[in-house]
Order: C-alpha cells, then structure tokens, then sequence
C-alpha cells in the first residue's frame, strides 16, 4: 500500500495551523484528494519514535494487572466483614486521567522522567482511592518497567523496514520520550543497536517531543539538512507537529489509530512498510 501525500505546508506556517484546522482526514482517499505537486528534498535520514511506532504498544492487560496487584496489597484487610475488592474500572480509570495529567504538566516544563511521571499518577489514584502505601508506586513502576521490556513487541516489518533503508544507505535512528532504563534493555532483547545510526531518549537529551531540543539534538548526528529527514511516528502533537517545527518531513503511522486524523503531516502511512515508497525515486 503506498504512503498517501498531503498537503505540505510553509516550515514558517504557524503552529495554530495544527490546532485550528477545519479539515480532517477519515481515510487515505480523502488524504490522496489533497496530493500536491510540490518538490521536496529527497530523504537521507528517518527517525523513528519508538513505542507505537516501531514497537506496538503494551497491551492493556499488562498495565491493569500491574494496576490492581499494587492497589490490593494497599487495600485494608477486612476485619469480620465481607471482604470488599477494588473496582477495576474505576482505579484503571482513575489511573489513565492521572498519567495523562502528569504528562502535561511535564510537557509543560519541556522534559519528563518517564518513571516520575508513572509514580505521580499512581500516588494520585491511591489518594482517590483513599488507600496508603508508600512503596506502592516504586511497586508499580518497577512491575511496569518490566511488562514493557519483557513483552513489547517488535512490528512485523520493522526490521524489515530498518533493512531497506540501510541497502539505500539511509540512516535509521530512534528519537522516544522514554527512559534509559527501558529503552536500552528493548535495543538488548531484539538486537536493534546495529541496525541504527544511533538512538535519543528523552532521558539522555534532557528534552521530550515535542520539544525543539530533542530533535535539535538528533539533526545534529545527521550529514543533512532537515527537509532531508523524515519523522515517523504515531503522535501528531509529539512526532508530526514537533518534527515540522524543525523542516523534518513527517509521516503518521496510522495503524493503530481511528480516523479523523488532523492534517499536517506529509504522509499518512498504513504500516512502517510504506515508507520504502516515500524514498526518493532516485534511490529506489
């Protein structure tokens, strides 16, 4: 399936352009009604987000079960009384609108440690709960970071992908919001590092997307202009619109996301395999 063309816009277009436009895209026909003409740097280098995109994301069981053994040590012992369990729904609920919470009000101060902001969203939902536990959220983290190095699983085409792009001679690296002490056991368990140029974590940039200084930082391990970069990710906020503030080309990876989907980006792409089409005719 080849990657659909969207409207590209001026890199001085103002960022309001993401948050105000009337138009969205349901599917990549109507993505295709918006093809242009416009020419375009040919891509020397592509980087990738890494949760979502070349990973799939955790499933939600592993997170819920992590949830619920921690919420449980913490909830009292009944005493005579029918023992009373925990809603599940609720705590996973509560769980998510705290997780959710604490990483804006990271992204409001440009950078975040992945396990900080976990702990703070589960220290809010056992203060919800009205339970108490002061190791609970180290608990939880430690349980979580496990889940995600241990069961996070690779996209079917990536290494594929990851392959194409090093037979053109393309550079392949990893720019993620995420902590050191999860994305270097990932690399570790499938091999990855040899197959990248080199990898940024939020962590080791002091930065997260969308944020200029992470990718700042990436462009600057590169031999090539911005507009001869191309961004793929699964965030329109974190990887398209922070990635174009800088002159990256962006793809959106949609396969894991309903439409409507905000336009902005330059490609929309089904599945990692579509990117060898977004090369340069010269190198294909």
């Amino acid at each position: 399936m080849n990657p659909i063309r969207s409207y590209r816009r001026s890199v001085a277009d103002p960022p309001a352009f993401f948050l105000t436009a009337a138009l969205v895209l349901t599917d990549r026909s109507t993505a295709n009604s918006l093809i242009t003409s416009l020419p375009r740097q040919p891509i020397e280098a592509v980087f990738f987000d890494l949760g979502g995109t070349l990973f799939h994301h955790l499933p939600d069981t592993h997170t819920t079960q992590n949830l619920m053994q921690t919420l449980n040590r913490c909830a009292p012992q009944p005493t005579g009384a029918a023992e009373q369990s925990l809603d599940e729904t609720t705590a996973v609920q509560l769980y998510r609108r705290h997780r959710r919470e604490a990483e804006a009000e990271g992204l409001y101060q440009a950078f975040f440690i992945h396990r900080r902001v976990v702990a703070s969203a589960v220290r809010r939902t056992l203060r919800d709960l009205e339970l108490h536990g002061s190791a609970a959220a180290t608990e939880f983290c430690d349980a979580q970071r496990h889940s995600v190095t241990t069961q996070l699983q690779l996209r079917s085409d990536t290494l594929p992908t990851l392959g194409t792009l090093a037979e053109h001679g393309i550079t392949a690296a990893i720019v993620s919001n995420i902590d050191d002490d999860y994305i270097e056991p990932l690399l570790a368990r499938w091999d990855l590092e040899r197959r990248l140029a080199f990898w940024i974590s939020s962590e080791r940039a002091r930065s997260c997307k969308p944020h200029a200084n992470i990718f700042q930082q990436a462009l600057a391990q590169v031999k090539c202009v911005p507009e001869q970069v191309l961004f793929v990710g699964d965030s329109h906020t974190n990887d398209v619109l922070g990635a174009r503030r800088l002159g990256m080309q962006t793809a959106l990876l949609t396969a894991d996301l309903s439409p409507p989907w905000l336009p902005g980006a330059d490609f929309y792409i089904a599945e990692l395999g579509d990117i060898v089409d977004i090369i340069s005719p010269s190198q294909n």
